[in-house]
């Protein structure tokens, strides 16, 4: 249930949208508010405002795709950033997040790769490309390749998830030992999105543990600032 704050900031973000409705800079401004209270469907509804005005607006369009994503609306999602790279074949952001999300799901994993390439070529810093790039390779079983790019991208970016992957790909091959030290740096990492699977981590964790013949501690998360 919303608070008063909360219920305050919705009413107003709701008149700036009357007040404006054919503004697409304030429906996007809109759209970020719902999302960071991940009120999905309220942001979808938004963006689809905002597309209709100018359907070749690619920020519109990307950031659609993630709302739908974010409700597992995979399909739906596709689309609309194959809609967004339409527009802009070299649009970064949406080659990465369509190639991700298909690899994480193994789906199109092929193609996932080669639009993840395509990010990474043009950002070649971006330690979330570099993230997706690596996972994606991981489900190709590529795991050499995988790993580089993970080391990478823990370096530049260390966010909870990065550090998950790269102990997955540790494990397939068999370093159990620096994969355990990753998971627990997993549990302990930046996860503001909560995307981090923190039950699968720990059992991961306890099974790792197990085969290295250590007693079973699973590290607590650290409150995130």
């Amino acid at each position: 249930e919303d608070s008063g704050d909360q219920a305050g900031a919705r009413a107003l973000m709701e008149g700036l949208r009357t007040k404006s409705p054919k503004d697409v800079d304030v429906l996007m401004r809109i759209a970020q508010f719902h999302q960071r209270a991940k009120r999905f469907g309220d942001a979808e509804a938004v963006l689809r405002q905002a597309r209709d005005l100018e359907p070749r607006n690619q920020n519109a369009l990307f950031v659609l795709g993630a709302v739908l994503e974010r409700q597992k609306r995979f399909d739906a999602a596709e689309s609309v950033f194959r809609e967004a790279l339409a527009v802009q074949p070299d649009f970064a952001p949406a080659l990465n997040y369509l190639g991700y999300m298909n690899a994480d799901r193994k789906v199109k994993v092929a193609e996932a790769v080669t639009l993840i390439e395509k990010a990474v070529a043009l950002d070649p810093e971006n330690g979330a490309y570099l993230d997706s790039l690596g996972w994606a390779l991981y489900r190709q079983e590529r795991l050499p390749e995988a790993e580089d790019y993970l080391r990478r991208a823990a370096v530049k970016e260390g966010s909870a998830v990065v550090l998950d992957h790269l102990g997955d790909v540790l494990s397939r091959q068999g370093k159990m030992a620096e994969a355990l030290e990753f998971w627990n740096r997993a549990l302990t990492g930046q996860d503001e999105d909560g995307e981090l699977d923190r039950v699968r981590v720990a059992a991961k964790i306890k099974d790792a543990q197990a085969r290295l013949g250590q007693a079973s501690r699973v590290p607590q998360p650290q409150p995130q600032p």
